[in-house]
């Protein structure tokens, strides 16, 4: 993101601004989105069974869930827009942050200090670091539990004098 925000089309650069300051704080927007979804998937059927028997009700809110909450969203939010619809959705993930976040700060507080807070570092295992060594020119540098942060040269190098 921070490369879009940096070296991306005039647009790409507006809306990797927009984007960057909240998935940057990446464990506080899981658990916010985690608790919506979860107060999404257990409000329906109780919403529901009001309605209809209870049976009905479970299977209509598992397939409203599953349609409106997880495969309608992955297949728009994977596509070539992504980053313009997050930054379109951003009031309203503004939204749910402070719904959530009494309960969703603390809980990003503690995985922070349990898990870390590596900010544009990607961790692999051993055994996915030994497939990098392809790459040209690849720098891994051993983490807690067996990961590894690896900086592939050949791209920043790419990025950084192609004009690209």
């Amino acid at each position: 993101m921070k490369i879009k925000a940096s070296s991306g089309t005039p647009k790409e650069k507006e809306n990797a601004a927009k984007v960057l300051p909240i998935i940057s704080r990446h464990h506080l927007l899981l658990v916010t989105l985690m608790l919506w979804n979860a107060t999404a998937t257990e409000a329906l059927p109780i919403f529901l069974s009001g309605l209809v028997s209870e049976y009905v009700a479970i299977i209509i809110s598992v397939t409203l869930v599953l349609l409106f909450g997880e495969i309608i969203p992955a297949s728009i939010l994977t596509g070539p827009n992504q980053l313009q619809i997050a930054a379109r959705l951003l009031p309203v993930v503004y939204v749910v942050f402070v719904v959530f976040f009494p309960i969703a700060y603390p809980v990003a507080k503690l995985l922070d200090y349990i898990i870390g807070h590596d900010e544009g570092v990607t961790m692999y295992s051993r055994r996915k670091g030994r497939r990098l060594e392809g790459w040209r020119e690849v720098h891994c540098i051993e983490r807690p539990r067996g990961h590894f942060s690896c900086v592939l040269q050949g791209w920043t190098k790419l990025n950084a004098g192609s004009g690209f």
